[in-house]
């Protein structure tokens, strides 16, 4: 058996907890096709599950008649969907029908681009069909390690210029090869890149990617990219290109030389400064990839990573590692605006000013101020205004000028605004803090956990509040009164996300 967690191979069937990682792996076992389970009339035969995420399951598979293994990955996305358990179908409610359709297109669409390409750092595609009310992607089966897992092996987590260079070179050849095909993949990191015994570099996992200037759509249920490397018009559902892979290679290639990544994009975007400080012709080619303004980028990816290494000591073109770099200006909006009416979202956060204390902390003595810490959560109000929920409490900022219109120093691990802008709940440890930004008055300290509170989320109406926690439980409050309504108990490990239909 194999543990989807830390994928762990050779685990004994007779095991309750991972022995490498702990995880329990019955939770991880759960809606998988059984063993031996038969695809498209008995051309194919499930072995066990490789790896599970929020839109499918990959499976090690048995061509029967060519006596080969292979790789198949289903379409399942958990949120929307359910595994029959007579024939093992799934079944999606009503209204998630629409929903399931749109991302199964996409899931489709992406096994036709893959088979349309041939390229040794693209795994290859062999069979593409639908069945069980879902679809099917057969690929080579691929052994190996990610480049995430030969970095956490590396000292300092980074690796060599030469091996990063090894690297590099075959995953832009890749990407050169979609581009010219007009599409972008536009979800690179280290776990989706797969190094072979063979030394085939390898760009896997085409979930998020997209036809020539494609926005993602008005709706999603879950992110297809990775924020912490997504450009500033992927984020902010904008034509994307070129320039969009770019940015993450250019954010993956920092990591892979330093073994830290830059900010992202959004906390760059709220004034956090930050420049490359590499040696050449790293620093050109990063500074290059990283601005946040996609017309400021290259648009070829072949001819960013073939010129700036040759361009990276030309006088007058390229900036040497010790020169700081122009301060970027101020981007256009990349988030569509939301009416800012007397009824609109965010109007009481948005006429909310001044600075506010958790009377607690006023108690013992506390003036100003806690620090805003790291940050938490972000939650964009319109396109001019986003409040940020960080270790040290939470503030309302103009996206343009960077200033806080409003600060509430209270420890905050997760936050969430209710939709009419009244109400901000923020929780930390086993305590929810209940704010009125009308008034940025305390209102009351919501107590039932018994470990630490990792998500909050409002109802459309403002009246009820969901907690998840790390003591495996979510709960309903009455916002009114601070009275807990129910407690769901089924999960059995952390629950890290919630939200309201």
């Amino acid at each position: 058996m194999r543990c989807l967690n830390c994928h762990a191979e050779g685990i004994s069937s007779t095991n309750q907890y991972c022995p490498k990682c702990g995880a329990h792996l019955p939770a991880l076992q759960q809606n998988l096709l059984p063993e031996q389970t038969r695809l498209k009339a008995d051309t194919y035969q499930i072995e066990y599950a490789l790896g599970r995420g929020g839109f499918g399951i990959t499976y090690r598979g048995y061509h029967i008649g060519l006596e080969q293994p292979v790789a198949i990955k289903e379409y399942y996305p958990q949120e929307l969907a359910h595994r029959h358990s007579n024939n093992g179908g799934l079944t999606v409610p009503q209204n998630k029908t629409e929903m399931y359709q749109r991302w199964l297109t996409r899931f489709l669409r992406e096994g036709r681009i893959l088979a349309k390409l041939n390229h040794p750092s693209l795994v290859r595609v062999q069979d593409l069909f639908e069945e069980r009310n879902t679809a099917y992607l057969v690929m080579e089966l691929l052994s190996g390690k990610t480049l995430g897992q030969e970095l956490d092996e590396q000292p300092g987590k980074k690796l060599d210029p030469q091996r990063v260079r090894e690297i590099i070179t075959p995953l832009v050849s890749a990407l050169a090869a979609t581009h010219q095909a007009g599409v972008y993949h536009l979800d690179l990191k280290p776990d989706n890149i797969l190094l072979t015994p063979e030394g085939r570099i390898v760009l896997i996992d085409f979930g998020a990617a997209k036809q020539e200037s494609a926005a993602i759509g008005p709706t999603r249920s879950t992110r297809a990219f990775t924020p912490d490397y997504a450009p500033p018009e992927l984020i902010g559902n904008q034509a994307i290109g070129p320039e969009s892979d770019i940015f993450e290679l250019g954010m993956l290639l920092h990591q892979m030389l330093t073994g830290t990544l830059p900010p992202p994009a959004l906390s760059r975007l709220m004034g956090e400064p930050w420049e490359p400080q590499l040696e050449e012709p790293w620093q050109s080619l990063v500074a290059s990839a990283l601005p946040l303004q996609k017309n400021q980028r290259p648009n070829n990816i072949s001819e960013w990573w073939k010129t700036a290494a040759s361009q990276a000591n030309s006088s007058g073109n390229m900036r040497s590692a010790k020169q700081p770099l122009p301060k970027p200006q101020v981007p256009p909006p990349i988030l569509k605006p939301l009416p800012t009416s007397a009824s609109g979202p965010g109007k009481g956060a948005v006429d909310l000013r001044g600075y506010f204390i958790l009377p607690e902390l006023q108690a013992q003595g506390m003036v100003r101020r806690l620090g805003r810490g790291k940050i938490k959560n972000v939650l964009l109000l319109n396109q001019e205004l986003a409040v940020v929920c960080a270790c040290g409490g939470a503030a309302l900022f103009n996206l343009s000028s960077g200033e806080p219109l409003w600060e509430i120093d209270c420890p905050a691990d997760s936050g969430t605004v209710s939709l009419d802008g009244k109400l901000l709940a923020l929780g930390w440890e086993q305590a929810i803090y209940l704010w009125d930004l009308t008034t940025g008055q305390f209102l009351r300290q919501l107590k039932g956990h018994t470990d630490s509170v990792r998500s909050v989320a409002f109802s459309p109406d403002g009246k009820f509040l969901a907690s998840g926690s790390v003591d495996n439980t979510v709960r309903l409050w009455d916002t009114a009164t601070g009275r807990e309504l129910r407690q769901l108990c089924a999960h059995t490990s952390s629950v890290t996300s919630v939200a309201f239909s």
